[in-house]
C-alpha cells in the first residue's frame, strides 16, 4: 500500500504529499480525498466527510483531465462546485503528481448527464 503524508497549508487547505501512486486511475484519487477527510480527528472535517463526500463517487473513464463527482443532491453539488473544488484540486495534486493547472473537479447530481 503506498504511504500517504498529509500536509495541511497555513489556510488549512489541504496539501496531499503521496508517493507510490504511479498511474493511479482518477476514480481511484477520488477515494483517496474522500479518505483524507473520513480520517481526519476534528469534529469539522468528519461532519464535512459525512454529509458532503461520503455517497459521492468518480465517474469511471470520465476523462482524465477532468474528474467528474456524482453527487446526490443539487444542494450537495451546488456546495461542493463553490466551497471545495480548489481544496480537491489541491488534494489531487499530491495525489496525481500533476500540475494544479491540468487537474479539474466537475460535480454533477445523478441525474445530469
Amino acid at each position: 500500500m503506498p504511504e500517504i503524508d498529509l500536509i495541511a497549508e497555513e489556510e488549512r487547505e489541504p496539501r496531499a504529499h503521496v508517493t507510490g501512486f504511479a498511474g493511479i486511475s482518477p476514480e481511484k484519487a477520488w477515494e483517496v480525498v474522500k479518505h483524507y477527510y473520513s480520517a481526519q480527528e476534528d469534529r469539522l472535517s468528519r461532519r464535512f466527510y459525512r454529509f458532503h463526500l461520503m455517497d459521492t463517487f468518480a465517474v469511471p473513464g470520465a476523462g482524465d483531465r477532468v474528474i467528474t463527482v456524482v453527487t446526490e443532491t443539487e444542494f450537495n453539488r451546488d456546495w461542493l462546485r463553490e466551497r471545495f473544488t480548489l481544496s480537491a484540486r489541491r488534494l489531487l495534486v499530491g495525489i496525481l503528481n500533476r500540475p494544479l493547472d491540468d487537474i479539474d473537479v466537475k460535480f454533477i447530481i445523478r441525474s445530469e448527464p
